[in-house]
């Protein structure tokens, strides 16, 4: 699909190679995914043009907060079913936030049959450690982890595994957005198999085949247990970003949005500062896609990030 582009959207091809120039490549591990690519833009002149460029290709323009912080980092998780996906296909996506004076970082993870969800997890703190000691001019800004579809779910997976190790210092994660992510892996693994899919996907095998792995895998059921248990484990969610936005295409088929109905309403029992941001019209890819050729979707989580809640760039009537 994204390889895809270069025929369908010509403009974007070229966008594509132009980033390239702004790349710098820092590898955390002796596996060729390891590795991160970082995108900066210190020209405020290519900047603008970045902007100006973006500006022909985005909705109508709307009402936005005045931005209150420039130059925050976005540290970016890529999906691919746990199985697939380089941080390549997804150098589009920081567009948008490179024309905002933002720093990406498309992170590059093992996958399975390499490593389990677990390793991908490890490898998610071994990248921020990498860049913390070599770039903390970065880490000491906003930082602001973003994924998409099994890329959601490692995010969160690795900020709640952080937060039971009650880790304070190193680098504060402010903001989490979660595009189209499955965070309850057992349920998606019944939803897998009522499309005859649990079989070829490699989800199962990747978070452990069983139901106790599943669990263990799965920041939703965390979230629950804290619920029904009354743990005084509830206190620690403060070590969570302060901030988090759910994001979800109403007619995604391959991780229902009643994931982040569910996974929302838990977070908010648990004491969390959480959004949810549901996109008519829109489908499982479609979520990452308009951050790379624009969309209502990526303007209302820009909206989000500068203060404001995504629904007032969109529109009622858009969500």
């Amino acid at each position: 699909m994204i390889p895809g582009l270069a025929l369908t959207h010509p403009r974007a091809s070229r966008d594509f190679l132009t980033l390239g120039q702004h790349m710098t490549t820092l590898l955390y591990g002796e596996d060729d995914t390891q590795v991160i690519h970082l995108y900066e833009i210190n020209d405020e002149r290519v900047r603008r043009g970045l902007k100006d460029r973006l500006a022909e290709t985005k909705p109508p323009p709307q009402p936005r907060r005045q931005r209150r912080r420039r130059g925050q980092l976005v540290f970016f998780v890529h999906g691919g079913a746990w199985g697939s996906g380089l941080p390549w296909m997804y150098r589009l996506v920081s567009q948008p936030f490179l024309a905002r004076g933002d720093t990406v970082a498309v992170v590059g993870y093992r996958t399975y049959p390499t490593t389990d969800a677990t390793g991908q997890v490890e490898d998610l703190e071994s990248a921020m450690e990498l860049l913390h000691r070599e770039r903390s001019d970065l880490t000491s800004k906003e930082v602001i982890v973003m994924g998409h579809s099994s890329g959601a779910h490692i995010g969160l997976l690795w900020l709640v595994e952080r937060m039971k190790r009650e880790r304070e210092g190193g680098t504060d994660v402010l903001a989490f957005v979660g595009l189209s992510g499955p965070y309850d892996i057992s349920h998606h693994f019944d939803y897998e198999a009522n499309r005859g899919v649990e079989e070829i996907s490699p989800m199962k095998a990747a978070c452990g085949y069983t139901r106790a792995n599943f669990r263990r895998n799965s920041p939703h059921l965390y979230f629950q247990t804290l619920l029904t248990s009354r743990s005084n484990e509830c206190d620690i969610v403060s070590l969570l970003p302060r901030r988090m936005l759910l994001v979800h295409g109403m007619e995604d088929d391959v991780v229902p949005f009643t994931t982040t109905c569910d996974t929302a309403r838990l977070l908010r029992g648990c004491g969390c500062s959480v959004e949810e941001m549901y996109l008519a019209r829109r489908k499982h890819e479609d979520t990452v896609m308009e951050f790379m050729l624009g969309g209502f979707g990526c303007e209302g989580v820009l909206n989000w990030l500068d203060g404001g809640k995504g629904a007032e760039l969109l529109g009622g009537s858009r969500l």
